[in-house]
């Protein structure tokens, strides 16, 4: 009887360190690794519309934002008829927790200066 390992490709694509995208490029066997440029903005922000058209069937859109606080980026999925939001990532929750624990590091600085 021989056992074999699952099939699996590899994944199209990664992102290493510094925030420097990577592709693999190949098979299993001869598979490389080139790095690819970042995504410009006029790029992200021809996504984003090509995204929004496709959920104007479903009445909603895609938003994207920088957090001022935690300089995170934050995606919400939005209903264009309530303009409620429905997503967003990350939840506020996580976003008060981060800016509390920024909060928390500068306290803990300045009382060991």
């Amino acid at each position: 009887m021989l056992i074999r390992p699952l099939e699996s490709a590899p994944p199209s694509s990664a992102t290493a360190g510094e925030g420097v995208a990577v592709a693999v490029v190949g098979d299993e066997r001869t598979a490389t690794v080139q790095a690819v440029a970042p995504p410009t903005r006029s790029q992200v922000e021809a996504a984003v519309e090509a995204a929004n058209a496709s959920l104007a069937a479903m009445n909603r859109s895609i938003e994207f934002q920088v957090d001022p606080d935690t300089r995170q980026i934050v995606v919400r999925l939005i209903d264009t008829q309530s303009n409620e939001v429905l997503r967003q990532i990350p939840s506020q929750e996580m976003l008060e927790i981060a800016k509390s624990i920024d909060h928390l590091q500068g306290v803990l600085l300045r009382n060991r200066a």
